[in-house]
């Protein structure tokens, strides 16, 4: 993750999204989420999820607030994207 935010900063961006698969304990979890840190990037995770959720026909599990590597920088606007589960 380190070498990811390094490179985005290196273009210096408006905006930095990393997508991932979710997993979770159970089974039966399923459908989209954004995860944002800084306020300012909350409506792009709440849009973000709710597009791919469509986009993918999944449950839109909405923006969430946490502080993980590539959502808690200030310099831009970050989002980490959930696209789905893998388990």
């Amino acid at each position: 993750l380190e070498s990811r935010m390094s490179q985005a900063k290196s273009i210096v961006p408006h905006v930095v999204i990393s997508v991932h698969a979710n997993s979770a304990a159970s089974a039966s979890a399923k459908g989209s989420e954004g995860w944002y840190f800084n306020s300012f990037s909350r409506n792009l995770a709440a849009q973000a999820s709710s597009k791919i959720s469509s986009a993918l026909g999944t449950t839109n599990r909405g923006a969430k607030e946490g502080l993980f590597y590539m959502t808690r920088d200030s310099e831009f606007a970050g989002i980490l994207m959930e696209y789905g589960f893998v388990t």
